[in-house]
């Protein structure tokens, strides 16, 4: 009996009521709504307190995404065979020929004369165009209508120019030729390998291809939550910059090995050796280095490696009356006060360099003008008939008969 009543003492609670399905998704909603406002304040609030802003990281995807959908391809193509990436003719700044600047005639006519200029992002960079405004009437006084090209481009060393001028400058028949390099050749020769032909560190500008985010609706570039996540994720893409797509590994110079510059001097030897064969006249700069811009990391032996390819640039001096030495960074040291970076160089800088060259141009333009048609023209040694190889002089040697030919059949 005690038993009884003690179990009816004990008070059984009421169940709780289940929350409807409505009420569930109400609330689900609810806290994803506090939540993305929370992450949204909280990305708005790093966003006034980091570096770099979500507005430049909205700028940076932009580009990003035109190179990835093939909407919009940087100043570079990757699909010409002979080279990693050339300057591609839908940029504004690019010619129908695949050169910076104005738009320019494969064919030449008899009062032009044509200088290319020839290097890495220094020449690229417009100083081509200062030299032509600078140099145009000492020519004309000779008669001459002076047409100087660029044919330098981003990050490019000697190896592409040397192959840039046998496949794409010479069958505009320049006059003479201005080489600026030395600066890009020092990257490649540090490392834990090397290769003449810069194989080891050189690399093809590949097409960027689309990511999920890429197709996703442009209004959610107006979150700083959503801007955020996706840098993150960005981070670890491709850089679009030539450097990071078309090398193989980050050069580190504080601690790398540095290999020497053969491959360089036999560049710069081959393009003069082409040159001199073709009858032009060869202008070779030594670039300038600016120690007393400062990096990250120490760029001191990158500097000393320029030094180092300056010494073989010079090495070429005086050899042949046709190569003439504008030792640029012997005369004009570098600093900040004209220069961006440091090889780079403001607008009065790339003036300055260009009046540089000039008066070095200057002394032998009587004789440029008078040696203008002594380049070989290689059209006028092509035979207008079918050629044989007799015409070279070859004897032809014949396969011999077979067992079946000489026992007639």
């Amino acid at each position: 009996m005690s038993d009884k009543n003690s179990v009816d003492a004990v008070t059984v609670p009421e169940q709780a009521h289940a929350l409807s399905a409505k009420k569930r998704a109400l609330f689900v909603a609810v806290l994803c709504v506090l939540g993305l406002g929370g992450a949204e304040l909280t990305a708005r609030v790093v966003d006034a307190a980091t570096s770099i802003s979500l507005d430049e990281h909205r700028a940076r995807y932009a580009q990003r995404r035109q190179c990835r959908l093939g909407n919009q391809w940087p100043a570079q193509r990757g699909d010409y065979p002979y080279l990693p990436y050339v300057p591609n003719p839908s940029d504004p700044r690019v010619n129908d020929l695949g050169f910076r600047g104005a738009p320019i005639s494969r064919d030449k006519g008899s009062d032009v004369y044509r200088v290319v200029c020839m290097g890495g992002s220094t020449t690229w960079d417009e100083y081509p165009a200062r030299l032509q405004d600078v140099l145009a009437d000492d020519f004309a006084a000779h008669g001459l209508r002076l047409e100087v090209i660029n044919a330098g481009d981003v990050a490019w060393t000697s190896m592409e120019t040397q192959i840039n001028f046998i496949a794409r400058c010479l069958p505009l028949r320049p006059d003479a030729i201005v080489i600026y390099h030395g600066i890009n050749d020092a990257i490649p020769a540090f490392g834990d390998s090397y290769a003449l032909d810069y194989s080891h560190w050189r690399g093809r500008l590949e097409r960027m291809h689309p990511v999920i985010w890429d197709r996703l609706p442009r209004f959610l570039d107006h979150s700083a939550a959503y801007v955020a996540l996706r840098a993150v994720f960005e981070r670890n893409l491709p850089l679009l910059c030539w450097n990071a797509m078309t090398t193989r590994y980050n050069v580190d110079f504080e601690h790398d090995r540095f290999n020497g510059l053969e491959a360089y001097r036999q560049n710069i030897f081959n393009i003069i050796a082409i040159a001199r064969a073709r009858g032009i006249e060869t202008y070779l700069c030594t670039p300038v280095f600016n120690y007393a811009y400062k990096f990250k990391h120490s760029l001191d032996r990158w500097g000393m490696a320029v030094e180092a390819a300056n010494d073989v640039t010079r090495s070429f001096a005086g050899r042949w009356p046709d190569v003439h030495l504008i030792d640029v960074a012997a005369a004009l040291p570098g600093g900040n006060d004209w220069m961006v970076d440091s090889c780079h160089f403001t607008p009065q800088g790339k003036l300055r360099l260009a009046r540089f060259i000039a008066d070095h141009m200057r002394p032998t333009i009587d004789r440029l003008a008078r040696r203008r048609g002594d380049c070989l023209d290689v059209a006028s040694l092509m035979p207008h008939r079918p050629m044989r190889l007799d015409d070279f002089g070859t004897t032809v040697r014949t396969a011999p008969a077979t067992r079946s030919s000489r026992q007639g059949g």
